[in-house]
């Protein structure tokens, strides 16, 4: 005959159990309601933030999607790497956007203006000039620039003032290195002074080109050139 003490609740059910076979617990009741924990299950709303020890909450405890945005206040992101899918961001701002991940489309028209740009990043253009008076004789040269190119054409720009106390011709070759590239044969002039400007274009490849424009002497041609100049332009883009 087994003999004990058995304990019950208000509603006649048993709660504890103590014979000579040992001690049977039931169910364990909560102080103010006794729905809350019963047995081996905890009951929806009843554990609070301070009944979990802090650090015990694991990815794998978390269910898919169960994270919402409000949930989330963090200050930075920068340990998360992850394929984003579609973001909208008010303000996007960053210190590093990875080379050939932004595309024309994503840039609004007329938004890059020159302080934007590098240097020579649309055009490389090389300048000389030189004011004083040089006398005309059968190849001098009278300008010179070099220009380190691309291998996209160079538009090349020259000016000068010929002056001489007749009237008179002087011809002209322009040279890419020790190629002719153009020939002015006879360019007249006056008494009072002539602005003579060559304007033509030459693509030469990659690397260091020097260009130069040296005299041809003509008739009635003991000239003096001033203000002597050469632009060269390469427009990459």
């Amino acid at each position: 005959m087994t003999v004990g003490i058995e304990f019950r609740d208000g509603q006649g059910n048993p709660r504890l159990r103590c014979d000579d076979k040992g001690l049977v617990i039931y169910g364990i009741t909560h102080s103010e309601d006794n729905t809350k924990i019963n047995g081996g299950s905890i009951y929806t709303g009843t554990i609070q933030s301070a009944a979990i020890a802090a650090g015990q909450i694991q990815a794998g405890h978390i269910a898919a999607g169960a994270v919402e945005a409000s949930k989330i206040n963090v200050s930075t992101l920068s340990a998360i790497s992850a394929n984003l899918g579609t973001v909208t961001a008010g303000n996007l701002s960053a210190g590093l956007i990875t080379a050939g991940t932004l595309n024309a489309d994503r840039i609004a028209a007329v938004s890059i203006d020159t302080p934007k740009l590098v240097d020579q990043a649309v055009s490389i253009p090389v300048s000389a000039f030189t004011a004083g008076g040089i006398a005309t004789d059968n190849g001098v040269t009278y300008q010179s620039a070099t220009i380190v190119s691309t291998g996209a054409p160079i538009g090349i720009q020259i000016s000068m003032l010929l002056y001489n106390t007749f009237q008179g011709a002087h011809g002209f070759n322009i040279y890419r290195g020790s190629t002719i590239i153009a020939t002015y044969p006879s360019v007249f002039f006056s008494t009072q002074g002539t602005l003579v400007n060559f304007s033509l274009s030459d693509t030469p490849g990659a690397g260091s080109v020097t260009y130069s424009i040296k005299g041809i002497l003509c008739f009635n041609d003991s000239t003096v050139i001033y203000n002597r100049s050469m632009l060269l332009l390469e427009t990459k883009k």
